[in-house]
This record gives C-alpha cells, sequence and structure tokens, in this order.
C-alpha cells in the first residue's frame, strides 16, 4: 500500500538454511518500495555439516552480509546518488529451520457469562503461548478460528459466552537463535531497531494478494528443508516441515560420488543440459528417482 509508506531507508535479512539475503530499500510515501541494493551471501561448505554446526555458520554469513551492506551497500548508493536518508529499520525474515511455525489452541472458560473482544483474544493467545513455549519468542500470530459451545463462530467479536476455543497460527523462534542474530547485526547498525518475521507467514500475505484466492497450498522449497502452508478461507490451517530441500539432490550426489558441494553442483547442471555422458548421467538419474520415491512417501 504505497499510500501508507513513511519517508524512511530499512535494511532487510531474510536467513534462510542454505544463504542470507541481504538488501536496503527506500520507502517514500506514495511510491513503490525502491530496492537499492541487494547482496545473496551463500552459507559454505553445508553439505558436510552436523545440523549443530549449521548455527555458527548461518551467524557468520550473516556477519559477512551486514559487513558488505555497512561498506558496498551504501557506497553504491552514494556513487548513484540514490538517497541521504538514515537508515531508521532493520526487517529480518527468518526461513527454515530458524523459525517454529504451527496451529495452535487456547481456551478461556469463567463462571460468568462474558463477551468476545480482540482484547480478550490477543490476551488469550498470548498467555497460552508463554506458558506452553517459555524457550520461544513470538514473532507473529493470527487468529485462524474462534468456536463457543462448539460451533466455530465467523464474527465472534461481541458474542456473549461461558467458554470460548481459540485455534491461532504462530511464527516464533528460539530466544537464544533471535539474540545472537539480533547481535550480529547490531556489530554493523548499532542503535538500530531490529524486527522480526517469518518467511513462510510473510509469503503467505504475499500469495493470497497474488492469487485473489482463499483456499491454496503454499509450497516453499528450502536449501535443506521445505515449508508447506495450508491455507483454507483465506487462513492458515495448517503448517509443516519436511527435511527435504534444493539442496537435497546435491548431497547426495556428493555422497554417492565422493564428490565435494561445488563439483556436485557442477555435475548436476551439466545433467540439467543434457550435456553428461551415460554412465554418470545413471547414476544422477537414479539418484534423483530414489529422491523422488522418498518425498512421495513423505
Amino acid at each position: 500500500h504505497p499510500q501508507k509508506h513513511k519517508d524512511e531507508l530499512v535494511a532487510i535479512f531474510a536467513i534462510e538454511s542454505g544463504k542470507v539475503l541481504s538488501m536496503i530499500v527506500d520507502y517514500s510515501p506514495n511510491q513503490n518500495p525502491k530496492i537499492c541494493h541487494a547482496s545473496r551471501h551463500a552459507m559454505e561448505n553445508l553439505g558436510s555439516v552436523a545440523p549443530e554446526r549449521l548455527e555458527p555458520i548461518m551467524l557468520t554469513s550473516l556477519r559477512r552480509a551486514s559487513e558488505h551492506l555497512v561498506k558496498d551497500g551504501f557506497l553504491e548508493m552514494e556513487q548513484r546518488k540514490i538517497s541521504h536518508k538514515k537508515l531508521s529499520k532493520i526487517y529480518v525474515f527468518l526461513g527454515s529451520p530458524w523459525h517454529v511455525s504451527k496451529i495452535d489452541s487456547s481456551n478461556e472458560k469463567r463462571d460468568k457469562t462474558f463477551f468476545i473482544t480482540e482484547k480478550l483474544l490477543e490476551e488469550v493467545v498470548s498467555k497460552n503461548f508463554t506458558e506452553d513455549h517459555p524457550d520461544l519468542m513470538n514473532i507473529e500470530k493470527s487468529v485462524t478460528e474462534v468456536r463457543a459451545n462448539g460451533y466455530a463462530l465467523k464474527d465472534p467479536i461481541g458474542k456473549k459466552v461461558l467458554e470460548v476455543d481459540v485455534s491461532f497460527f504462530s511464527g516464533s523462534a528460539q530466544k537464544k537463535v533471535v539474540s545472537k542474530i539480533e547481535e550480529t547485526i547490531l556489530l554493523s547498525f548499532p542503535h538500530t531497531e531490529v524486527v522480526f518475521y517469518t518467511i513462510p507467514s510473510s509469503l503467505y500475505f504475499v500469495a493470497k494478494k497474488i492469487l485473489d484466492k482463499k483456499d491454496f497450498i503454499l509450497f516453499i522449497p528450502e536449501h535443506e528443508v521445505s515449508d508447506i502452508l495450508l491455507i483454507r478461507n483465506g487462513r492458515i490451517e495448517g503448517t509443516a516441515t519436511v527435511p527435504y530441500g534444493k539442496h537435497r539432490v546435491v548431497g547426495t550426489i556428493a555422497s554417492e560420488m565422493n564428490l565435494d558441494i561445488p563439483h556436485s553442483f557442477s555435475i548436476f547442471r551439466l545433467w540439467q543440459e543434457k550435456k553428461l555422458d551415460k554412465e554418470p548421467a545413471d547414476k544422477i538419474n537414479a539418484i534423483i528417482e530414489k529422491a523422488r520415491v522418498e518425498w512421495n512417501q513423505l
């Protein structure tokens, strides 16, 4: 909504399972956002990395991305005379495996009847999340369904009930991971507000607007894992994270053909371009067929 934009300059980081994307975006009232600079920073040597080693590798890539924006990003903007605004905010979008997205439910029951209000729903959701997930930081949440007396309420606000059940979508992340990400970014951008979102929730809003549909499945392929969202009646009804991503085939090629990750990517690209000899091409075909069967069994 360009008419709602403030006059500000922001930095954006999208942290995925195989790379960190960074950019500087200029917002002006009544205009579309302008991307002033963008860069991609891969997480190195992931094919042979144990899961517990992924976090420090991610933080290293994030630090490199932050330093790049400070040095090269703003230099490019200065050379192109794009903007002289001060950076006002930093938005961080967490992809898998850095977020936890799920559908939760909560119940509110009282001895006397009470009215359902927006504030009440917010309190019920927040209380439930804090009690059930003390180690998680809630990033975003939205009510997906409100039921009273066993019936779903399409317009619950103002209804008088004795008991109410609230289902809600929550996007969250480990508090310690959020803290480390924020500390890493603030080394390059001190005294700047950092705001967190999840990639699935953000793409859900984008997809809903682009598709103009109320019912669809959103599949988000990542490098090592992938997210799936089920949307019904315009709301997130279910989520799932599966241990398959864009690097799955490449990692298997590296393992079965005793190659490093960069060489495996080269082999895979040659296979896609139909430039491999028959013997290695047959091996890749077998690997892909195995991955296809495993995927269909999920």
